[in-house]
Formats: structure tokens, sequence, C-alpha cells
């Protein structure tokens, strides 16, 4: 149970790194 909550935990934690850096990308481009 614990292995599948921390999973879930750094899964979710990649995406929305992943999604701040794309959205950060164009904002420090300009």
């Amino acid at each position: 149970m614990e292995l599948i909550s921390i999973s879930r935990v750094f899964r979710i934690s990649a995406v929305l790194f992943t999604l701040t850096m794309l959205l950060a990308t164009p904002a420090l481009a300009r």
C-alpha cells in the first residue's frame, strides 16, 4: 500500500514539474 502511494505521489510530482517547466520556459524566453 505504501509503495503504491509513494509511486503515485512521485508520478504526480513529476507531471506537475514538467508542466511548470513547459509553462515557465516561454515566460523566461520573453
